[in-house]
């Protein structure tokens, strides 16, 4: 089972996302469908081409200037997203996309949190560290 607390995500080269809580990796195919009249009741699909995007969430930070002071709205960036850490033999997830949106949160009685969405554009990779 893997655990996601030694999880992280880096910008650029070394830019280390500080107070990261939560991520999602979601990826979306375009469906087409490919029936016509005449073809029956169920309806039969085409796979077209595929979306991913990764949102993040986490704890505010305004002096990680090589983290999350790089996640500015339309800002094109070269990501790696770390599952379970960046320890020899683990996987990860490595592309470049563009920040599509960043929120900040600042609630009376809490902690000031930050979400953002990275939308990737073209292939992305899924090495192993070395």
């Amino acid at each position: 089972m893997a655990h996601g607390k030694n999880g992280k995500l880096v910008i650029g080269v070394a830019g280390i996302v500080a107070g990261v809580t939560n991520w999602t990796r979601s990826q979306k195919a375009d469906l087409v469908e490919s029936g016509g009249m005449g073809d029956g009741d169920d309806k039969s699909y085409e796979v077209g081409r595929r979306e991913t995007t990764y949102a993040i969430q986490g704890n505010y930070n305004a002096a990680d200037a090589d983290g999350q002071e790089l996640l500015v709205g339309g800002a094109s960036v070269d990501f790696k997203l770390y599952p379970e850490g960046d320890g020899s033999s683990k996987k990860y997830y490595a592309g470049s996309g563009f920040v599509e949106s960043v929120d900040q949160t600042g609630p009376l009685d809490g902690k000031i949190t930050f979400s953002c969405t990275i939308r990737q554009s073209g292939v992305g990779t899924r090495p192993t560290v070395s």
